[in-house]
């Protein structure tokens, strides 16, 4: 006795847009990222567009059966949104200590003159989060 294979799902074509759209905008999002300072700030336009994809792909699913699998996909890429925004919006309110890191970083050219940037970093990031009353510990 052979057993027949399952029936195809069907992916409604709007549903497969908004995933496609997602992934793309989240792909860009990590390409910002690893590209680094300044890049890394697309993710501010790029995450949330990705988000509002993502919720439109869970909306437009949301009645086709058999859509469960696609579903977890789209809510990981939500939770990957979910954590770009706010690495970039810190991005965003360290941006004259990362690019004086980076600057200082660029005119270094001994390993004592690479420390010292990062100590200056580690000192404008301080700083930096005094001001708005966060502490970090030792």
């Amino acid at each position: 006795m052979t057993k027949t294979p399952p029936e195809p799902i069907e992916v409604p074509e709007n549903v497969r847009r908004y995933s496609r759209w997602m992934i793309a905008l989240i792909l860009l999002t990590i390409v910002g990222f690893l590209m680094g300072f300044p890049l890394m700030l697309i993710a501010l336009a790029t995450a949330p567009a990705a988000a509002v994809f993502g919720i439109l792909a869970l909306v437009a699913s949301a009645k086709v059966p058999g859509m469960g699998p696609m579903r977890i996909s789209v809510a990981v890429g939500l939770v990957v949104c979910a954590t770009s925004m706010p690495i970039a919006l810190f991005g965003v309110l360290a941006y004259d200590v990362m690019a004086e890191l980076q600057d200082c970083q660029q005119r270094a050219v001994t390993q004592t003159a690479e420390r010292a940037c990062t100590e200056a970093y580690d000192e404008g990031l301080a700083d930096l989060m005094d001001r708005y009353g966060v502490s970090i510990p030792d």
